[in-house]
This record gives structure tokens, C-alpha cells and sequence, in this order.
């Protein structure tokens, strides 16, 4: 076989590089409708949902680079990772950095990101003089509009159900 024959294709690539945000989107997806039916059990999960989900993608990864030298998205299309400048397998410290790029560095840019995005809207309201209308629950927390709305109304959405009966 020639080297071209062994050079992915730029779908395999696109394909693989796209496939983690998806597999997050789905993951936090199904654990909120999950919580809806047992939100004891599954509302402290969701809260910390992106933590839940870097825990997961760090077994989940931290697997794949050590038995097949490649991520799981990679695995899918029998893509494998190698060294620059040597042959064999990954050595310990490349894997762990394999590791902080795939998963921490994003944790840590989403969740930079989301701060962001609160400062600003909290920005963007004080600057129209909007600010009593951003609503915040007992921690502090800006609420979304539909829970400032319940809340308004007297109504408590699951979520906030479940903080006060554990505080309690």
C-alpha cells in the first residue's frame, strides 16, 4: 500500500473533528430530559452538566489514546495518531497533552465564554437601566426567562424545587 492510500480524507477528518460537539449537545440533551423524570436523582448532575461531561470525555479519551493512539472520534474512522518524529506509539506525555487540548482547553473556553456572555447581558441591561429586570434566584445566579417568569408567577421550576427541599 502506498503512503496516499494511508492519508485520511479530509471527510474523515471534518467528520472526526465535528463528531465531540455533537456527542456533548446530545449527552447534555438527554440528561436533561432524564432529570425531568427523576430530578432527585438527576437535577445536582445537570446543574454541573459541562463538569459531568469533561469527566466523561476524559475517560472516554484518555481510553481511547492509550489502547488505540487515537481519540474515540478518531477510532470511528480508523484514523490514529502518531509521532513526528518517531515510529511507535504515543508516548505518556504526549497523551496527556493530547488530553488538555481535547478536553480541559475546551472546558475551560466554554466556560470562559459563557461568563462572557452573562457579564454582557448584565452590561447591556444596566446600560438601558434594565438592570431590576435581570431576576436572580437565591444563589445569586441570573435566571433565563422562562424561570424568571415562574418565578414572577409564584411557580418553581424543577430545578429550583429540588435546591429548596435540600437545603431545607
Amino acid at each position: 500500500m502506498d503512503a496516499a492510500a494511508l492519508r485520511p480524507t479530509f471527510f474523515e477528518l471534518f467528520a472526526a473533528e465535528r463528531l465531540t460537539p455533537g456527542v456533548k449537545g446530545a449527552l447534555l440533551y438527554a440528561l436533561s430530559v432524564a432529570a425531568q423524570r427523576r430530578p432527585r436523582a438527576l437535577a445536582p448532575v445537570l446543574e454541573w452538566g459541562d463538569e459531568a461531561y469533561l469527566l466523561l470525555a476524559l475517560v472516554l479519551e484518555g481510553t481511547s489514546l492509550a489502547s488505540a493512539d487515537g481519540t474515540f472520534a478518531e477510532g470511528l474512522y480508523a484514523l490514529r495518531r502518531a509521532p513526528a518524529h518517531r515510529k511507535g506509539s504515543l508516548s505518556r506525555r504526549q497523551r496527556a497533552v493530547c488530553l488538555l487540548w481535547l478536553c480541559v482547553l475546551p472546558y475551560l473556553r466554554d466556560k470562559m465564554a459563557a461568563s462572557a456572555a452573562r457579564r454582557r447581558q448584565a452590561a447591556d441591561l444596566e446600560a438601558f437601566g434594565l438592570d431590576g429586570v435581570l431576576q436572580r434566584d437565591d444563589d445569586g445566579v441570573a435566571l433565563d426567562a422562562a424561570a424568571a417568569a415562574a418565578n414572577a408567577e409564584g411557580e418553581e421550576d424543577a430545578l429550583t424545587a429540588e435546591r429548596r427541599r435540600d437545603a431545607a
